[in-house]
């Protein structure tokens, strides 16, 4: 398997990469960087897809989402964005189905692993494929890219900004204190 992957599938399962924020050792982190901010796992559910938003030196969002293979979805808002922290939800059947389609028509197999552009200000996109070989695309936002990867994170980004999230229970944060449910947009 390419390193790159390997890393990638190493660092990625069950994680969001995110600008701030150190990570305990106990949170299972590979903590190679500092940058990596664990989000609750579902135990028994296989990772489908993640896409995450690196920060950027302009007013980018800095988020990510998981969708698992059971409909289960983890979002991490970090920075700029309307609901901070960290969210769950859960897509329908119709959607996750949605999504296979749309990722087995991006083709992720057959395009280059990364999609550069000169302008360093704006973020770095990733979107990570589980399948059975497991499948990264790197890429700039305003980068030339195909219109299928395009299409595909366009998808992502209607199914994140119609699902319902309910806030991850904190453990040390009174259940008053918790905020209830949103949907809409995210990012």
């Amino acid at each position: 398997m390419h390193s790159s992957r390997r890393l990638a599938l190493t660092v990625f399962t069950g994680l969001l990469v995110c600008s701030s924020g150190s990570v305990p050792a106990s949170d299972n982190v590979a903590a190679a960087d500092s940058s990596v901010v664990a989000v609750p796992a579902v135990p028994d559910a296989a990772p489908l897809v993640m896409m995450y938003y690196n920060p950027c030196k302009d007013l980018c969002p800095v988020y990510g989402v998981m969708f698992y293979r059971d409909g289960s979805a983890r979002y991490n808002g970090v920075e700029r964005i309307p609901w901070p922290g960290n969210w769950y939800g859960v897509a329908s059947l119709d959607t996750l189905a949605a999504i296979e389609v749309a990722l087995k028509h991006a083709d992720l197999f057959s395009i280059t692993d990364t999609y550069s552009h000169s302008q360093r200000q704006t973020p770095a996109s990733y979107i990570e494929y589980f399948g059975e070989d497991g499948r990264s695309v790197k890429q700039r936002v305003g980068s030339e890219k195909t219109p299928e990867l395009n299409a595909l994170e366009k998808r992502l980004h209607e199914v994140v900004k119609a699902m319902e999230w309910a806030p991850v229970p904190n453990p040390d944060t009174p259940e008053s204190d918790t905020p209830g449910t949103q949907s809409g947009d995210m990012e």
